[in-house]
């Protein structure tokens, strides 16, 4: 996570960037039901209309005993890195409404270890998210929103297991997601 941070802090530090656009930071504020996991958020105001927000969000667990049942683990990991590309318009003076998307290159991995038999999933892949959000200029530099969307989500990759070999698998989803995001305009 630390090289994605670092490059994208390098990247909207770089000066030709700073002394032509508005750049910050944010962060988006999800509940278990859209998934959990935060995004980290690098807001860069090309006009008063336009916004170019690269993105990384990641999120991980670790479960041990299973249902009860000693000796099981089930663990993932999942990133996700990409950009989103926002039009905004004010309603009134501190508020604007935006309409845009976010697309990234995701990971999944996944390992379930039952009683010594272990299964592993990587997946890779894409997700493409439409976006209808509304934020509110709590200080010259500081907006707090609420955002929706649809999000598609097509992976592919490998599972492998002491017991079944390697199999290819994919995957196709959508659902509806909806976040809160602070955003910090330097």
């Amino acid at each position: 996570m630390n090289k994605y941070i670092v490059f994208l802090l390098a990247f909207a530090s770089a000066p030709g960037v700073v002394s032509a656009v508005e750049f910050g930071l944010g962060v988006t504020l999800e509940s278990e039901s859209s998934g959990g996991g935060n995004m980290l958020l690098v807001p860069i105001a090309l006009s008063p209309t336009f916004l170019v927000e690269p993105f990384y969000y990641e999120n991980s667990a670790k479960v041990t005993s299973f249902l009860g049942v000693s000796g099981d683990d089930i663990g993932f990991d999942i990133s996700e890195t990409g950009v989103g590309l926002f039009y905004r318009s004010p309603i009134k003076e501190s508020v604007n409404f935006y309409l845009g998307a976010r697309g990234g290159y995701r990971i999944q991995e996944y390992k379930y270890d039952s009683a010594g038999r272990e299964t592993r999933e990587n997946l890779y892949g894409y997700s493409v998210t439409p976006i209808l959000g509304l934020q509110y200029q709590i200080l010259p530099t500081l907006w707090l929103g609420g955002e929706a969307g649809w999000s598609y989500r097509k992976i592919e990759g490998k599972n492998s297991g002491s017991l079944s070999g390697e199999s290819k698998r994919s995957s196709e989803s959508d659902r509806t997601e909806t976040r809160v995001v602070l955003r910090y305009l330097f």
